[in-house]
């Protein structure tokens, strides 16, 4: 397994590699991580995705595309403010 965070999520999924046919979408990760696509599972933050849906950069149609190896991850963030007030 292979777990891949925002950062490198939202450059594999650049608009330009979507439309490359080559690379489309998430078969793009296979060129920019060095492992096998039939022996590893990538898991992908879905956060990234979320973002890039939001803007309009990534393609709902991109998401049709999953290969059955990558796991899309949504984290949770913690709070750190207290919102009970004395």
């Amino acid at each position: 397994m292979v777990h891949i965070g925002p950062y490198l999520t939202t450059l594999i999924l650049t608009p330009e590699n979507e439309q490359n046919e080559d690379l489309s979408g998430f078969n793009a990760i296979w060129d920019y991580i060095p492992v096998s696509s039939s022996d590893s599972t990538v898991l992908l933050c879905h956060n990234a995705i979320t973002n890039l849906l939001k803007g309009r950069i990534l393609s709902p149609t991109a998401l049709l595309n999953v290969s059955s190896n990558v796991i899309l991850v949504e984290y949770g963030f913690q709070v750190k403010i207290f919102f009970i007030y004395k």
